[in-house]
C-alpha cells in the first residue's frame, strides 16, 4: 500500500454510526496506515458533524432511542467495521483494485453489501461495462445538449 496506489471505498451509516471499510486487498486489512487512516474519519466525522450543526436537522434520527446514540455521544468516535470474509478480493499483485471499489461501491448505492465471487468472476467483463458507461453517458449528454451546473 505504502509503495502503490490503493482505493478504499468507506460507507458511513448515519443511524447506526458506523463506517463499513471496503479494501478490495485482504493484505491492506491490517495494514497500519489503511487503519489509521479510516480511524482518523471515525475521529473526524462526528466532530464536522457537531461543528456544523447537521445532526439538529437530521428529524430521522430519534437521538433517544436510538442504541448508536444512547450509548455514546454525537462527538464519540465512529464504529469500523471492516467488510472482510466473503467479499471478493483481488489478487495479489493485481492493479484492479479501482475496478472492484467501483463494483462494490455500484453494490453499496442499492442498498446491498452482500457481494458474491460469481459477481466479479470476470473483471474484464466489469470493466467493459463501466468504459462503455464512460463512454456512453457523455455522448447522450452531449446528442440531448444537456449542460449540468458544474460545467
Amino acid at each position: 500500500i505504502v509503495e502503490k496506489f490503493h482505493w478504499l471505498l468507506v460507507v458511513f451509516d448515519i443511524i447506526d454510526r458506523v463506517l463499513y471499510v471496503y479494501t478490495s486487498m485482504v493484505s491492506s486489512y491490517n495494514h497500519t496506515i489503511v487503519e489509521s487512516v479510516v480511524t482518523k474519519f471515525a475521529l473526524m466525522i462526528p466532530l464536522y458533524l457537531s461543528c456544523t450543526g447537521f445532526y439538529g436537522k437530521r428529524p430521522d434520527i430519534d437521538f433517544k432511542n436510538t442504541k448508536a446514540y444512547i450509548e455514546k455521544g454525537i462527538t464519540d468516535p465512529i464504529d469500523i467495521q471492516w467488510l472482510v470474509g466473503e467479499i471478493p478480493q483481488q489478487k495479489e499483485g493485481s492493479l484492479d483494485c479501482g475496478v472492484y471499489v467501483a463494483a462494490f461501491a455500484e453494490y453499496a448505492s442499492i442498498g446491498d453489501l452482500a457481494v458474491s465471487n460469481d459477481d466479479l468472476s470476470d473483471i474484464d467483463q466489469h470493466r467493459r461495462r463501466y468504459g462503455a458507461l464512460m463512454w456512453d453517458y457523455p455522448r447522450k449528454k452531449q446528442d440531448t445538449g444537456a449542460i449540468s451546473e458544474s460545467e
